[in-house]
């Protein structure tokens, strides 16, 4: 459900219950003023006729996710699907995402909440003073060029002067990609950069794949690359998830990614403060969703274990997690399971991992909700420089959704058992990051072969483009 409206009676501007609706104002507040603008002070538009919803665009059907109540000042859910030739409403299941369209309906009419019937002159003399009109419209943000997404494991600095070792692998690394290429997009000569005695391979004598490189690979040692790089790759296209718009974005477009409003007041870089928690032996703890602003940091003893369920919002401080504590997601194939990371304001994750594997991850991402298939979410603007993500002694089989860490650097080093009950083939395990290393006895297995099933967001060049569907 939605929220209530403060006192004033106009609706508030977050999603406090981060159901991935927006709490009203982005949608509603936005249209009644472009109304206003149009014919002003006439009253065409009435809030009980903006619907914010779905658009889908194979079958062109229009679902609004909740409708507008004048007397609660409350939007409520109640989802259902509009036919353009009948005019008629049909109830459908919750929940609607994403979120990306509005249908609005203006009226001049005598009737209703807009008491403005559209005045006649000739008419008047047989009559027919004014006569009752309305229009619909269906409005929907979605992406300018769709691509295809190819690349499950992708560098994407491509800084200029090019920077040396935008993708590092080192020790006795395993990395594989079956089916998929990996990306490394600087023009630096090693760009890519392998030491010691790694492997690396994406080959498969079913599906494929390659290692593309803007530069040029680099080997020392007994390293094991199949197949062989292909140097100087020139048709990469731009950062493929970079049209999503961040949370502060979200009052000028309407997006899947939108709706994730502070809780607890304005969060800003002095009123952040780390919250702690620590667990006892094989203690089980569920960390509420929600905003942390300034992060949190868990440690516990042997046996203990964290539970991430929904979104969470990390702001002006850390995602740290200590090598003992294992990480998992209740009902994660469900449609209620999985769990997002919002990264911003210089948010930083740190797993810590354990040489041993003690502590296991298993951590799907939403199926539903505002960050749906992204188990890692990074804002455009977050910078932690000089640091990295640092993901320690974590199997990233047992993450399944698009780590996205566009505009830091992320570490992976170490081993531990995974978790999460995937085939190989199954999952969707993306890694998109400007930099990454892997260092040490770091096992990393990315995989494409679910995403279509799950539908993932489509990757695109440019920004969001408004489209005015009927």
């Amino acid at each position: 459900m939605i929220d209530k409206a403060p006192a004033d009676g106009a609706p508030d501007s977050d999603d406090s219950d981060a159901d991935g609706v927006i709490d009203g104002a982005v949608i509603l507040i936005e249209a009644l003023a472009y109304a206003e603008k149009t014919i002003a002070g006439e009253d065409i538009l009435a809030a009980v006729d903006v619907l914010p919803g779905n658009w889908e665009p194979t079958t062109r059907v229009f679902t609004r996710a909740g409708t507008w109540d004048a007397v609660t000042l409350m939007f409520t859910t109640d989802p259902a699907a509009y036919d353009t030739a009948t005019g008629i409403w049909t109830a459908v299941a919750d929940p609607i995402v994403p979120l990306n369209a509005v249908m609005t309906t203006t009226r001049r009419a005598d009737d209703g909440p807009n008491n403005n019937p559209l005045p006649l002159f000739l008419a008047a003399a047989v009559g027919m003073p004014e006569v009752n009109i309305n229009t619909s419209a269906i409005a929907t943000i979605d992406v300018g060029n769709p691509i295809a997404l190819t690349g499950c494991i992708t560098a994407l600095n491509d800084e200029d002067p090019p920077k040396e070792a935008t993708f590092y692998i080192n020790g006795t690394a395993l990395v594989e990609a079956p089916g998929c290429d990996i990306n490394v997009y600087s023009e630096a000569i090693c760009a890519l950069d392998a030491k010691g005695n790694p492997d690396l391979t994406v080959l498969d004598a079913n599906l494929g794949g390659a290692i593309n490189v803007g530069g040029i690979a680099c080997e020392t040692a007994n390293v094991n690359i199949d197949p062989n790089p292909t140097d100087y790759y020139d048709e990469f296209t731009e950062n493929p998830y970079g049209y999503l718009q961040p949370i502060d974005s979200c009052l000028g477009g309407v997006t899947e990614y939108c709706g994730l409003a502070t809780t607890g007041g304005a969060c800003t870089a002095e009123t952040a403060v780390e919250q702690n928690f620590t667990l006892a032996v094989d203690e089980v703890f569920t960390l509420p969703d929600g905003e942390y602003c300034g992060g949190f940091r868990i440690s516990g003893a042997s046996g203990s274990k964290v539970i991430f369920d929904g979104t969470y919002v990390i702001r002006f401080g850390e995602l740290d997690v200590a090598s003992s504590v294992a990480m998992e997601s209740t009902e994660a194939l469900a449609l209620s399971g999985g769990v997002g990371f919002y990264l911003m304001d210089g948010a930083r994750v740190n797993l810590h991992g354990s040489p041993g594997g003690s502590a296991a991850i298993g951590l799907p991402a939403q199926m539903y909700g505002p960050l749906k298939d992204f188990v890692f979410f990074e804002d455009p603007y977050n910078d932690i420089e000089p640091f990295s993500h640092s993901l320690r002694g974590t199997p990233l089989g047992a993450i399944d959704g698009i780590m996205f860490f566009q505009e830091s650097d992320v570490e992976f080093k170490g081993t531990a058992d995974a978790l999460f009950p995937l085939t190989a083939g199954d999952g969707c395990t993306i890694l998109i990051a400007d930099e990454i290393y892997f260092n040490g006895t770091t096992q990393f297995s990315a995989d494409m072969g679910g995403c279509a099933a799950r539908d993932i967001p489509d990757a695109a060049l440019g920004e969001m483009a408004l489209r005015l569907r009927n």
